[in-house]
């Protein structure tokens, strides 16, 4: 302890040794030590109020980067840590944008209607009975959990995006077909899977003409098949079914254009270098199916490179359709891409 050299004397110490001098040493020794006393006292107390509120405050934040195995082991502060918990997922956790359809139930939970649109690869054409892959799904969804699911096949042979979209010979489109199946099935709370495969007619058509395909025709023929696209797109969705689009495969490499007497056969004004042409447009076809998807939300399965349409033991003899083996095949490809809703 310093020595109070500075401080004045009282008047009434005396000379240095005397009496009053050492009785004010003993005083200021004793207040000293007393000062010394409390001041530990108060240093105490404060180390036991600021510790207390740390411990309390450390508590809530393990909690919340705990999860939710540490909210079991929180007794009484369960519900607490619960709210912080939570505020902290949707914090970082950003909400979606993209536009979705209601998805079906989880696995488990009920019936689910199929409803199919498309060409003839709908309509299951190369086989008997033409069963194809729609009522292939619907026994895929029946044996995964789903009991009782129906299918609505509405592909109809020969028919182009246009024709999903407007209808033809005497028949009504295939998306107001599907609409008026759809909007009944989800009011009763039947989820419902749409899936579309379209565009093989369109390219077929796009080359079997007089002269040469040319590459306006080509483009104009793109935008026109993306605006069927969205168009059927929005319309399955808008009415509460959650869509599943297809990419067609690369028809190029089919045997009904790879053998020149079939495709001479079947389709007389598609020349030989216009397959060429064909195969470039489908890879396009490809691209525009995957933008619509992303554009609203959807999911793709992808027909493009699938070595069943390349293979004659997998088709129909007329080259162009499967057969009960390919149309097994078709069916796997589309319960992987389908996977995630089930």
């Amino acid at each position: 302890m310093k020595r109070r050299a500075t401080m004045p004397r009282s008047p009434r110490e005396g000379r240095p040794g005397g009496g009053w001098r050492w009785l004010h040493l003993v005083g200021l020794g004793l207040l000293v030590l007393l000062t010394g006393a409390a001041g530990c006292a108060k240093d105490t107390s404060s180390a036991t109020s600021t510790g207390a509120p740390a411990s309390t405050t450390q508590a809530p934040a393990a909690t919340s980067s705990g999860g939710v195995g540490s909210r079991s082991g929180s007794g009484s502060n369960d519900s607490g840590s619960g709210d912080s918990g939570s505020d902290s997922g949707s914090a970082d956790t950003p909400p979606s944008t993209a536009t979705k359809a209601p998805g079906p139930p989880a696995k488990g939970s009920g019936a689910i209607m199929l409803v199919t649109l498309g060409d003839s690869l709908t309509a299951g054409q190369g086989e008997e009975p033409e069963r194809g892959y729609p009522e292939r799904l619907k026994d895929w969804l029946e044996a995964n959990g789903h009991p009782g699911s129906t299918v609505q096949n509405l592909g109809r042979s020969g028919w182009t995006s246009q024709q999903v979209i407007d209808g033809a010979d005497g028949e009504r489109g295939q998306v107001p077909a599907a609409e008026e199946l759809i909007g009944p099935a989800v009011s009763e709370g039947t989820p419902v899977i749409a899936t579309l495969l379209i565009g093989s007619n369109d390219l077929w058509y796009l080359y079997n003409n007089d002269g040469t395909t040319t590459a306006d025709e080509e483009q104009a023929d793109l935008e026109h098949y993306r605006g069927n696209l969205q168009k059927t797109v929005r319309a399955l969705k808008a009415a509460g079914a959650t869509v599943v689009l297809g990419i067609n495969d690369d028809q190029s490499y089919r045997p009904l254009m790879t053998d020149p007497t079939m495709r001479e056969n079947t389709f007389p004004s598609i020349s030989s270098g216009e397959v060429g042409q064909m195969s470039a447009q489908a890879k396009k076809y490809a691209t525009v199916v995957r933008e619509v998807a992303a554009d609203n939300g959807v999911l793709v399965v992808d027909f493009l490179e699938a070595p069943l349409f390349r293979d004659p033991a997998r088709l129909n003899e007329d080259g162009g359709h499967p057969n009960t083996r390919g149309y097994d095949e078709m069916t796997e490809i589309w319960e992987r891409g389908m996977q995630p809703l089930i």
